[in-house]
Protein backbone atom coordinates (compact mmCIF):
# COMPACT_ATOMS: atom_id res chain seq x y z
CA UNK A 1 0.00 0.00 0.00
CA UNK A 2 1.34 3.43 -0.91
CA UNK A 3 2.39 5.47 2.13
CA UNK A 4 0.38 8.49 0.98
CA UNK A 5 -2.79 6.45 0.61
CA UNK A 6 -2.26 4.91 4.05
CA UNK A 7 -1.98 8.37 5.60
CA UNK A 8 -5.17 9.50 3.85
CA UNK A 9 -7.07 6.52 5.25
CA UNK A 10 -5.79 7.19 8.75
CA UNK A 11 -7.06 10.78 8.42
CA UNK A 12 -10.60 9.73 7.44
CA UNK A 13 -11.88 9.26 11.04
CA UNK A 14 -10.54 12.68 11.99
CA UNK A 15 -12.33 14.30 9.05
CA UNK A 16 -15.54 12.49 9.96
CA UNK A 17 -15.22 13.64 13.58
CA UNK A 18 -14.65 17.24 12.54
CA UNK A 19 -17.64 17.11 10.21
CA UNK A 20 -19.80 15.64 12.98
CA UNK A 21 -18.66 18.33 15.43
CA UNK A 22 -19.53 21.03 12.89
CA UNK A 23 -23.01 19.61 12.38
CA UNK A 24 -23.60 19.38 16.12
CA UNK A 25 -22.27 22.89 16.53
CA UNK A 26 -24.62 24.25 13.86
CA UNK A 27 -27.60 22.60 15.56
CA UNK A 28 -26.72 23.75 19.09
CA UNK A 29 -25.48 27.25 18.16
CA UNK A 30 -28.84 29.04 18.63
CA UNK A 31 -29.22 27.45 22.06
CA UNK A 32 -25.67 28.34 23.10
CA UNK A 33 -25.96 31.88 21.80
CA UNK A 34 -29.31 32.35 23.49
CA UNK A 35 -27.90 31.07 26.77
CA UNK A 36 -24.95 33.46 26.54
CA UNK A 37 -27.37 36.33 25.94
CA UNK A 38 -29.47 35.39 28.97
CA UNK A 39 -26.35 35.20 31.14
CA UNK A 40 -25.05 38.56 29.89
CA UNK A 41 -28.36 40.34 30.48
CA UNK A 42 -28.86 38.71 33.86
CA UNK A 43 -25.38 39.73 34.99
CA UNK A 44 -25.93 43.29 33.73
CA UNK A 45 -29.14 43.60 35.73
CA UNK A 46 -27.43 42.23 38.82
CA UNK A 47 -24.59 44.75 38.48
CA UNK A 48 -27.10 47.59 38.08
CA UNK A 49 -28.55 46.71 41.50
CA UNK A 50 -25.19 47.23 43.24
CA UNK A 51 -24.23 50.52 44.87
CA UNK A 52 -21.88 52.49 42.63
CA UNK A 53 -19.35 52.78 45.46
CA UNK A 54 -18.90 48.99 45.47
CA UNK A 55 -17.72 48.75 41.87
CA UNK A 56 -14.04 49.72 42.27
CA UNK A 57 -13.44 47.19 45.02
CA UNK A 58 -15.36 44.43 43.28
CA UNK A 59 -13.59 45.22 40.02
CA UNK A 60 -10.16 45.00 41.61
CA UNK A 61 -11.08 41.72 43.28
CA UNK A 62 -12.42 40.22 40.03
CA UNK A 63 -9.39 41.49 38.14
CA UNK A 64 -6.99 39.82 40.57
CA UNK A 65 -8.82 36.52 40.22
CA UNK A 66 -8.69 36.80 36.43
CA UNK A 67 -4.99 37.74 36.61
CA UNK A 68 -4.25 34.62 38.66
CA UNK A 69 -6.23 32.35 36.33
CA UNK A 70 -5.45 33.76 32.86
CA UNK A 71 -1.80 32.76 32.79
CA UNK A 72 -1.39 33.08 29.01
CA UNK A 73 -2.90 36.57 28.82
CA UNK A 74 -0.86 37.66 31.84
CA UNK A 75 2.38 36.49 30.26
CA UNK A 76 1.54 38.20 26.99
CA UNK A 77 0.88 41.48 28.80
CA UNK A 78 4.14 41.26 30.72
CA UNK A 79 6.18 40.38 27.63
CA UNK A 80 4.71 43.27 25.64
CA UNK A 81 5.27 45.78 28.43
CA UNK A 82 8.90 44.71 28.74
CA UNK A 83 9.50 44.87 24.98
CA UNK A 84 7.78 48.27 24.76
CA UNK A 85 9.94 49.63 27.58
CA UNK A 86 6.94 50.45 29.75
CA UNK A 87 8.19 48.12 32.50
CA UNK A 88 11.82 48.26 33.61
CA UNK A 89 12.03 44.67 34.77
CA UNK A 90 10.00 41.49 35.29
CA UNK A 91 8.84 42.55 38.75
CA UNK A 92 7.40 45.82 37.47
CA UNK A 93 5.81 44.05 34.49
CA UNK A 94 4.15 41.61 36.87
CA UNK A 95 2.82 44.43 39.06
CA UNK A 96 1.54 46.42 36.07
CA UNK A 97 -0.10 43.38 34.47
CA UNK A 98 -2.16 42.83 37.61
CA UNK A 99 -3.30 46.43 37.51
CA UNK A 100 -4.25 45.99 33.84
CA UNK A 101 -6.58 43.13 34.78
CA UNK A 102 -8.01 45.18 37.64
CA UNK A 103 -8.66 48.11 35.30
CA UNK A 104 -10.40 45.95 32.71
CA UNK A 105 -12.62 44.32 35.33
CA UNK A 106 -13.56 47.73 36.78
CA UNK A 107 -14.34 48.95 33.24
CA UNK A 108 -16.66 46.01 32.57
CA UNK A 109 -18.61 46.40 35.80
CA UNK A 110 -18.83 50.16 35.46
CA UNK A 111 -20.00 49.96 31.85
CA UNK A 112 -22.80 47.55 32.79
CA UNK A 113 -23.77 49.75 35.73
CA UNK A 114 -23.72 52.85 33.51
CA UNK A 115 -26.45 51.44 31.25
CA UNK A 116 -28.84 52.60 33.99
CA UNK A 117 -27.22 55.97 34.72
CA UNK A 118 -29.09 59.22 34.12
CA UNK A 119 -27.30 61.86 32.04
CA UNK A 120 -26.54 63.87 35.17
CA UNK A 121 -24.42 61.06 36.60
CA UNK A 122 -22.32 60.86 33.44
CA UNK A 123 -21.73 64.61 33.64
CA UNK A 124 -20.71 64.22 37.28
CA UNK A 125 -18.29 61.34 36.74
CA UNK A 126 -16.63 62.39 33.46
CA UNK A 127 -14.76 65.63 32.76
CA UNK A 128 -14.11 66.88 29.24
CA UNK A 129 -13.89 70.03 27.14
CA UNK A 130 -16.39 70.22 24.28
CA UNK A 131 -14.81 73.20 22.53
CA UNK A 132 -12.36 71.27 20.28
CA UNK A 133 -15.17 69.12 18.89
CA UNK A 134 -17.54 72.03 18.33
CA UNK A 135 -14.85 74.09 16.60
CA UNK A 136 -13.94 71.31 14.18
CA UNK A 137 -17.55 70.35 13.41
CA UNK A 138 -18.27 73.99 12.58
CA UNK A 139 -15.98 73.57 9.55
CA UNK A 140 -18.68 71.35 8.01
CA UNK A 141 -16.39 68.50 6.91
CA UNK A 142 -17.34 66.02 9.59
CA UNK A 143 -14.98 64.76 12.27
CA UNK A 144 -13.26 61.49 13.11
CA UNK A 145 -12.55 61.12 16.83
CA UNK A 146 -10.04 58.30 17.03
CA UNK A 147 -9.25 56.70 20.35
CA UNK A 148 -7.84 53.49 21.76
CA UNK A 149 -8.70 50.88 24.35
CA UNK A 150 -7.44 53.04 27.19
CA UNK A 151 -9.43 54.04 30.26
CA UNK A 152 -13.11 53.13 30.14
CA UNK A 153 -13.79 53.82 26.47
CA UNK A 154 -17.36 52.53 26.71
CA UNK A 155 -18.33 55.09 29.36
CA UNK A 156 -16.43 57.80 27.48
CA UNK A 157 -18.44 57.37 24.28
CA UNK A 158 -21.73 57.76 26.13
CA UNK A 159 -20.49 60.72 28.19
CA UNK A 160 -19.21 62.49 25.07
CA UNK A 161 -22.66 62.39 23.48
CA UNK A 162 -24.19 63.88 26.62
CA UNK A 163 -21.63 66.69 26.76
CA UNK A 164 -21.85 67.47 23.05
CA UNK A 165 -25.62 67.30 22.94
CA UNK A 166 -25.96 65.60 19.57
CA UNK A 167 -26.01 62.09 18.14
CA UNK A 168 -22.59 60.63 17.48
CA UNK A 169 -21.85 57.59 15.38
CA UNK A 170 -19.48 54.88 16.57
CA UNK A 171 -17.93 52.27 14.30
CA UNK A 172 -18.24 48.82 15.86
CA UNK A 173 -16.81 45.46 14.80
CA UNK A 174 -19.69 42.97 15.05
CA UNK A 175 -19.42 39.97 17.36
CA UNK A 176 -19.54 36.44 15.98
CA UNK A 177 -22.45 35.66 18.29
CA UNK A 178 -25.40 37.40 16.60
CA UNK A 179 -27.56 37.40 19.73
CA UNK A 180 -24.83 38.95 21.88
CA UNK A 181 -24.03 41.41 19.08
CA UNK A 182 -27.62 42.66 19.03
CA UNK A 183 -27.53 42.95 22.82
CA UNK A 184 -24.30 44.97 22.73
CA UNK A 185 -25.69 47.31 20.09
CA UNK A 186 -28.84 47.86 22.17
CA UNK A 187 -26.81 48.64 25.30
CA UNK A 188 -24.47 51.01 23.47
CA UNK A 189 -27.34 52.84 21.83
CA UNK A 190 -29.26 53.34 25.09
CA UNK A 191 -27.97 56.87 25.47
CA UNK A 192 -28.58 57.99 21.89
CA UNK A 193 -25.35 56.94 20.16
CA UNK A 194 -25.67 55.08 16.86
CA UNK A 195 -23.55 52.06 16.02
CA UNK A 196 -22.19 51.59 12.51
CA UNK A 197 -20.98 48.10 11.62
CA UNK A 198 -17.45 47.93 10.24
CA UNK A 199 -18.63 45.08 8.00
CA UNK A 200 -20.94 47.41 6.08
CA UNK A 201 -17.93 48.93 4.32
CA UNK A 202 -16.84 52.53 3.92
CA UNK A 203 -19.87 53.95 2.10
CA UNK A 204 -22.14 54.52 5.16
CA UNK A 205 -19.26 56.22 6.99
CA UNK A 206 -18.41 58.40 3.99
CA UNK A 207 -22.04 59.53 3.73
CA UNK A 208 -22.12 60.46 7.42
CA UNK A 209 -18.84 62.38 7.25
CA UNK A 210 -19.93 64.30 4.17
CA UNK A 211 -23.12 65.14 6.03
CA UNK A 212 -20.96 66.76 8.71
CA UNK A 213 -21.40 64.11 11.43
CA UNK A 214 -18.90 62.96 14.05
CA UNK A 215 -17.56 59.42 13.93
CA UNK A 216 -15.97 57.65 16.90
CA UNK A 217 -13.42 55.00 15.90
CA UNK A 218 -10.96 52.75 17.72
CA UNK A 219 -7.59 52.48 16.02
CA UNK A 220 -5.14 50.69 18.27
CA UNK A 221 -5.48 46.96 17.60
CA UNK A 222 -4.04 44.35 15.25
CA UNK A 223 -7.20 42.94 13.68
CA UNK A 224 -7.54 40.38 10.92
CA UNK A 225 -11.01 41.72 10.17
CA UNK A 226 -9.84 45.01 8.63
CA UNK A 227 -7.09 45.99 6.22
CA UNK A 228 -4.14 47.68 7.86
CA UNK A 229 -0.73 49.24 7.51
CA UNK A 230 2.39 49.09 9.63
CA UNK A 231 3.31 52.15 11.70
CA UNK A 232 5.75 52.68 14.51
CA UNK A 233 4.25 51.96 17.95
CA UNK A 234 6.53 51.81 20.98
CA UNK A 235 9.53 51.50 18.68
CA UNK A 236 8.24 48.53 16.69
CA UNK A 237 6.13 48.16 13.53
CA UNK A 238 2.52 47.48 14.50
CA UNK A 239 -0.25 46.48 12.12
CA UNK A 240 -2.86 49.25 12.46
CA UNK A 241 -6.25 49.82 10.77
CA UNK A 242 -5.76 51.80 7.55
CA UNK A 243 -9.41 52.78 7.16
CA UNK A 244 -9.32 55.78 9.49
CA UNK A 245 -6.59 57.53 7.51
CA UNK A 246 -8.11 56.55 4.17
CA UNK A 247 -11.53 57.90 5.16
CA UNK A 248 -10.05 61.15 6.45
CA UNK A 249 -8.16 61.66 3.17
CA UNK A 250 -11.14 60.69 1.00
CA UNK A 251 -13.53 63.08 2.76
CA UNK A 252 -10.97 65.78 3.66
CA UNK A 253 -12.04 65.26 7.29
CA UNK A 254 -9.86 66.16 10.27
CA UNK A 255 -8.89 63.53 12.82
CA UNK A 256 -9.11 64.42 16.51
CA UNK A 257 -7.01 62.09 18.70
CA UNK A 258 -8.93 61.28 21.88
CA UNK A 259 -8.17 59.32 25.04
CA UNK A 260 -9.71 58.86 28.45
CA UNK A 261 -8.24 57.72 31.73
CA UNK A 262 -9.48 56.89 35.19
CA UNK A 263 -8.31 59.20 37.99
CA UNK A 264 -6.68 57.57 41.00
CA UNK A 265 -7.90 60.04 43.62
CA UNK A 266 -11.69 60.02 43.07
CA UNK A 267 -12.21 57.15 40.58
CA UNK A 268 -13.66 59.43 37.94
CA UNK A 269 -12.75 59.88 34.27
CA UNK A 270 -11.06 62.56 32.21
CA UNK A 271 -11.27 62.81 28.42
CA UNK A 272 -8.41 64.61 26.68
CA UNK A 273 -7.87 65.68 23.07
CA UNK A 274 -4.76 66.13 20.98
CA UNK A 275 -4.20 68.64 18.21
CA UNK A 276 -6.31 67.99 15.09
CA UNK A 277 -4.54 65.99 12.39
CA UNK A 278 -5.56 67.20 8.96
CA UNK A 279 -5.34 65.35 5.65
CA UNK A 280 -2.99 66.64 2.95
CA UNK A 281 -4.71 66.71 -0.47
CA UNK A 282 -1.30 67.08 -2.15
CA UNK A 283 -0.37 63.52 -1.13
CA UNK A 284 -1.75 60.38 -2.71
CA UNK A 285 -4.26 58.46 -0.62
CA UNK A 286 -1.93 55.70 0.56
CA UNK A 287 0.87 58.06 1.60
CA UNK A 288 -1.51 60.38 3.42
CA UNK A 289 -3.25 57.49 5.19
CA UNK A 290 0.14 56.29 6.43
CA UNK A 291 1.04 59.79 7.67
CA UNK A 292 -2.29 60.28 9.44
CA UNK A 293 -2.21 56.81 11.03
CA UNK A 294 1.33 57.31 12.30
CA UNK A 295 0.42 60.70 13.75
CA UNK A 296 -2.57 59.56 15.82
CA UNK A 297 -0.78 56.34 16.83
CA UNK A 298 2.15 58.36 18.19
CA UNK A 299 -0.25 60.52 20.20
CA UNK A 300 -2.00 57.46 21.64
CA UNK A 301 1.37 55.98 22.57
CA UNK A 302 2.13 59.06 24.67
CA UNK A 303 -1.17 58.70 26.54
CA UNK A 304 -0.56 54.99 27.14
CA UNK A 305 2.90 55.76 28.54
CA UNK A 306 1.23 58.15 30.99
CA UNK A 307 -1.30 55.49 32.12
CA UNK A 308 0.12 52.09 31.12
CA UNK A 309 -2.05 50.16 33.57
CA UNK A 310 -5.18 51.37 31.76
CA UNK A 311 -4.43 49.97 28.29
CA UNK A 312 -5.27 46.47 26.98
CA UNK A 313 -1.83 44.87 27.06
CA UNK A 314 -3.53 41.46 26.95
CA UNK A 315 -4.24 42.09 23.24
CA UNK A 316 -1.46 40.75 20.98
CA UNK A 317 -0.66 44.14 19.48
CA UNK A 318 2.43 43.02 17.53
CA UNK A 319 1.05 39.73 16.23
CA UNK A 320 1.74 40.42 12.56
CA UNK A 321 5.18 41.17 11.18
CA UNK A 322 6.09 43.19 8.08
CA UNK A 323 6.80 41.13 5.00
CA UNK A 324 4.76 38.08 5.95
CA UNK A 325 2.02 36.67 3.76
CA UNK A 326 -0.66 37.15 6.42
CA UNK A 327 -0.49 40.94 6.29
Amino acid sequence: MAPGLDRNRRNLPNKKNRSLRRRIGNVTRPLRHGLMLKCAEGFRRLVCLLPLSWLPGLGRMAGRVAWACAVGARRLAEEQMLEAGVARDAAEARRLSRRVFESLAMNALEWMHSTGWPDSLFAERVRMDTEPVRRLLAEGRGLICVTGHIGNWEVMFRAARIYHGFTQYVVMAPQRNDAVNRWLVAQRERGGDKMVSSQDGALPIVRLLRRGEMMGMLGDQDSARVSGIFVNFFGRPAYTPAGIGMLAHMCNTPILPTAGYRTTDDNRHVLVYGEPIRPDPALDAAADALRLTQAYTAWLEERIREHPEQWVWIHNRWKRKPGRNDE
